[in-house]
């Protein structure tokens, strides 16, 4: 399966569209732009899956039950798209949980992580960097609020400094309704990580261990081991993960994939071409009415893919 992007979105309304008011079809146009595809089995006789309708059965219980939740939050839109030859059908809750899926695993692939290890009276000592995984969690639902996450990433980056060389982060929802995050910290070996629930994170309790993989924290961003309700139901304003890398020694292929793991899958020959010209200074983006653009050679790309229809689906 492919992600792809339309640029179409914001020159036109959909068909279903039609009727709509100027701020719902703005609405329409941000979410369709954002889409990634995923092919969705659809059932026939209803037009939308059985995991669709057991998890809006479920996200429509725990708006009235559960605590911190709040009204209002954005709609999930089915969208049909073609290039003239095919015609997929996307779904954007299943697009933004790909992108979280993708933008992920290209963050563990691009960290390196060789086995740095020495011999010292006859036991093997490892002096490679060390991965750190933390869990946060709220006492209450209702003490969520945006950017707390970040703020305890920002406190934790001034304490540990260069010793901090990347993280990633990934939301879940519990089952009594509230929001937690898992952590996983790459830094230097010997760095002292305080545990966040001693005076770092404020808001609930907190746990510390150590992985023995960069890519433990892909298994929280993938479906298959998931239950349906860890990512359907996120509060207003919650991002549902977050990369960084502040190494620099990083491998030139594997920050490539980093980087264009934001752009649409369809865009992503293109910036491969060009980096086999340019190399790793190339930069791509989005150009103000379509389209993409690469900076160094001034070409622009546009989506093959339009928008035929956008339904609501919940």
């Amino acid at each position: 399966m492919s992600d792809h992007t339309t640029n179409d979105a914001t020159r036109q309304p959909p068909p279903s569209t039609i009727g709509s008011t100027a701020v719902e079809l703005r609405q329409v146009a941000r979410s369709a732009e954002g889409l990634v595809s995923y092919q969705q089995s659809l059932d026939a006789s209803t037009g939308r899956s059985d995991a669709a309708q057991r998890a809006a059965s479920r996200r429509s219980a725990l708006r009235g039950v559960s605590a911190g939740r709040r009204a209002g939050r954005g709609s999930r839109w089915r969208a049909t798209l073609t290039d003239g030859e095919r015609q997929i059908e996307v779904d954007s809750h299943l697009s933004r949980l790909r992108r979280c899926q993708r933008r992920v695993h290209a963050w563990a692939s691009a960290i390196p992580t060789p086995n740095r290890s020495i011999r010292r009276k006859n036991k093997k000592i490892n002096i490679g960097p060390r991965m750190v995984m933390l869990t946060l969690t709220y006492r209450t639902a209702s003490e969520w609020k945006p950017n707390q996450v970040r703020d305890y990433l920002v406190d934790l980056r001034n304490l540990l400094g260069d010793r901090l060389l990347a993280y990633a982060w990934v939301l879940e929802m519990q089952q009594r309704g509230a929001p937690h995050y898992h952590i996983l910290l790459y830094v230097q070996r010997g760095t002292n990580v305080p545990k966040p629930d001693a005076g770092m994170w404020r808001y609930g309790l907190s746990r510390r261990e150590t992985a023995k993989s960069i890519f433990y924290i892909c298994k929280y961003a993938g479906k298959a081991h998931q239950k349906e309700y860890q990512k359907e139901g996120l509060p207003i304003g919650a991002r549902m993960f977050a990369v960084k890398i502040y190494l620099t020694d990083a491998p030139n292929d594997g920050m490539l994939d980093y980087r264009a793991s934001v752009a649409p899958k369809w865009l992503y020959p293109h910036i491969k071409e060009a980096y086999s010209h340019i190399g790793i200074e190339i930069r791509w983006k989005r150009q103000k009415g379509g389209g993409w653009l690469i900076e160094q050679t001034g070409e622009l790309f546009n989506s093959p893919w339009r928008i035929v229809a956008l339904e609501r689906i919940d």
